[in-house]
């Protein structure tokens, strides 16, 4: 084996083979940092280049696209708050509340270092225990894989924030929305309401844009204020642009158990760098002791996350290795280029090309050395291009969303579905509902669904399935012990907030606060209750649940060619929990009443709100009766001006120049047609 490996670094280093490598990891990190443009494009889009390469400089240029890939949407994420891929997720909100805190350099350097260590880590795993950990992969059935997925809806209670109703609540939501789609059993459309487009059900990346970028560019329309801040402030000491010795400390236990959580996630075929980031996450908030920096610029919250999603990379690989299947889609696309080259990757690679297979895994750990080189030196860049003025980034960024969730099936429904989830994530935040479990909850409502539906056919109904071997079992006991760490663990928490909170009065709003208003929203206010409007928001979802119980899916089933009342244990299993959980949290409502205070509407912020969603429309339908580009010029400088920027000298050129930037690298990087002028055919 060391032989082999050795004539690997050799071969990688080979100055030709090393600039593929180079070419795949840089072209990686920039698909990455862009919001919809994920490491799976990347992949697709380097393909076409290594027809004609031999297979192991072509191997190592779409690896090292997908490690970039995977580490370059935590830059969106830190420094735009818009993650680039969808494993970029759980960095979002500590990664940047470092960035708004000064600390953007910090943070990118704290991603990279966690993401090399965790994708090091895995790779080594996969070369020494591929053969042997693929056998445990093999032992999952469909009861497996239902307690798997069990055991990583736990992550909603880190992930809920105060309050673990609302999280669950979230949850259940997004598991609803994964039933969008082709029915697994029948194959018939469920929920589809006859559009074709729903036919394959909501895509995860437009949704993604949509949850966790749209949200946040609506907050600065909402807030604007007369003088425009820089989006990242810049730093205040030397500490802010490095990672201390303090900050190793609190770095080496998440990276180790995200590096392990990832890992052994990754040998799970379907599982994927998401749920690795998310349970790399989960993993450091149980072992922190100050939990209450999660969410606020954890430093540990951002090690767990990226050590989890990056270690699924190399460990993703040992079931296409040792098995010939796929962890994920990825590596299915690999699959396709080992065929090009007369491959097929299986237990037999190794006695047919072991070359490639050691030849690969120099890649792999050279890749990763190359990571670390080019993104230490590319982030000062990316950090100022992120200091950019608001007005100026948010109109371009949101440009770029709409394009990148239109590039991702070249489908202007995307971007519609972009808009509308962006709308909903706006309504959570305002109602204080966590958007996290519910991308969790998407995320993992295919696997659990399959999977437990798999395991009722095989059983004719029984439930021991599920309990049937020592593997499941261990997965059960675990699950609760998670939750029962979690609800005792919340229970400490509120505890303590209540021990040291000061007595809360009905009126949250002093005279001073009302005569510190900014000249530029003044105009009026409206005084909302809390308390009416967080019992409105949770009986407007008991009733929405309670809809979908009585209505919608008895209509389902009523339906010629309907998915069938025995398709019915799992969706009306989510609609009792949704019902159950919201009917608790307006319960709590009313119970804490006295506890809630008042907040103030702004008029004119109401107003700017309603205007930017009046433009998205507009914008919407631009592109589909005017084309890219005169929507995309018009749209950003519409936007701009309604953000505050009146210097037409910056808004004028920018509204021209970037629409063709991005034009340029969509149409001839990426060879994505955009929208046309429809008079021009």
């Amino acid at each position: 084996m060391w032989d082999l490996l050795f004539n690997g670094f050799a071969e990688v280093l080979a100055p030709g083979n090393l600039i593929y490598l180079l070419g795949g990891v840089t072209v990686g990190i920039i698909l990455g940092a862009i919001p919809g443009l994920t490491a799976t494009m990347g992949i697709a889009m380097v393909i076409p280049l290594t027809l004609t390469l031999p297979p192991i400089p072509s191997l190592m240029m779409l690896m090292g696209a997908y490690k970039g890939g995977i580490f370059g949407g935590s830059i969106a994420a830190i420094l735009l708050c818009a993650p680039g891929t969808s494993a970029a997720a759980a960095t979002v909100a500590d990664g940047h509340a470092l960035a708004k805190a000064g600390k953007a350099i910090k943070a990118l350097k704290i991603s990279l270092t966690a993401s090399v260590i965790g994708d090091t880590f895995s790779d080594i795993v996969l070369i020494f225990l591929a053969v042997n950990l693929a056998r445990v992969a093999l032992q999952f059935g469909p009861g497996e894989f239902t307690a798997v997925a069990i055991m990583a809806l736990t992550i909603v209670g880190p992930a809920s924030g105060k309050s673990l109703l609302k999280g669950l609540i979230t949850a259940v939501g997004g598991l609803m929305l994964a039933l969008i789609g082709l029915d697994p059993g029948t194959s018939l459309p469920r929920l589809t309401f006859d559009l074709n487009e729903l036919v394959d059900g909501i895509a995860l990346v437009p949704m993604l844009i949509g949850l966790l970028t749209i949200p946040e560019i609506m907050a600065q329309y909402e807030q604007r204020v007369k003088t425009v801040k820089a989006h990242i402030p810049p730093p205040t000491c030397k500490d802010d642009t490095r990672i201390t010795r303090r900050d190793w400390k609190l770095m080496v236990r998440p990276m180790v158990s995200g590096s392990l959580m990832g890992t052994a996630i990754g040998i799970v075929p379907g599982l994927g760098p998401t749920l690795g980031a998310f349970m790399g996450y989960d993993a450091a908030w149980r072992q922190s002791k100050h939990r209450e920096e999660f969410g606020r610029g954890s430093v540990e919250g951002i090690a767990g996350a990226e050590s989890g999603n990056n270690s699924v990379s190399g460990a993703n690989l040992v079931p296409l290795l040792g098995l010939g299947i796929p962890g994920d889609v990825e590596a299915a696309i690999l699959v396709g280029a080992f065929l090009i080259h007369d491959l097929t990757p299986g237990p037999l690679i190794f006695q047919e090309a072991p070359n490639v297979v050691y030849g690969l895994y120099a890649g792999l750990l050279m890749a990763n050395v190359l990571l670390y080189c080019i993104a230490r030196g590319l982030l000062p860049t990316f950090t100022k291009a992120a200091g950019l003025r608001v007005t100026i980034i948010f109109p371009v960024m949101l440009v770029l969303c709409a394009v990148g969730s239109y590039a991702f099936n070249q489908s202007l429904f995307d971007v519609g579905v972009t808009f509308s989830f962006g709308l909903l994530g706006y309504a959570l935040n305002k109602l204080n509902f966590p958007r996290a479990t519910f991308l969790i909850g998407f995320i993992l409502g295919p696997l659990l669904e399959d999977n437990f539906r798999r395991a009722m056919v095989i059983s004719q109904g029984e439930l021991h399935i599920l309990f049937d071997s020592p593997l499941a079992i261990g997965l059960w006991i675990f699950t609760l012990i998670s939750v029962s760490t979690i609800l005792y663990s919340k229970w400490r928490q509120r505890q303590r907030v209540e021990a040291l909170a000061p007595p809360q009065g009905q009126e949250a709003i002093t005279e001073e606060e009302e005569c510190s208003v900014s000249e530029e929203n003044k105009g009026g206010y409206l005084r909302v209750s809390n308390f009416v409007l967080q019992l409105g928001g949770a009986l407007v979802i008991f009733g929405f649940f309670l809809f979908c119980y009585l209505v919608v899916f008895p209509a389902q089933v009523e339906t010629p060619g309907g998915f069938g009342v025995s398709a019915l244990l799992f969706p009306n299993s989510l609609l009792f929990l949704g019902c159950l959980f919201s009917g608790l949290l307006a319960l709590d409502h009313i119970r804490r009443r006295k506890d809630y205070g008042y907040s103030k509407m702004n008029y004119n912020a109401a107003l700017r709100v309603c205007t930017y969603v009046a433009g998205m429309i507009l914008y919407l339908l631009g592109l589909e009766y005017l084309g890219f580009m005169i929507s995309s010029v018009v749209g950003i400088l519409c936007f701009c001006i309604l953000l505050g920027e009146r210097k037409m000298a910056v808004v004028g050129p920018l509204a021209v120049l970037a629409p063709m930037a991005i034009y340029a690298l969509f149409e001839f990087g990426l060879k994505v047609q955009l929208p046309a002028m429809p008079w021009v055919d």
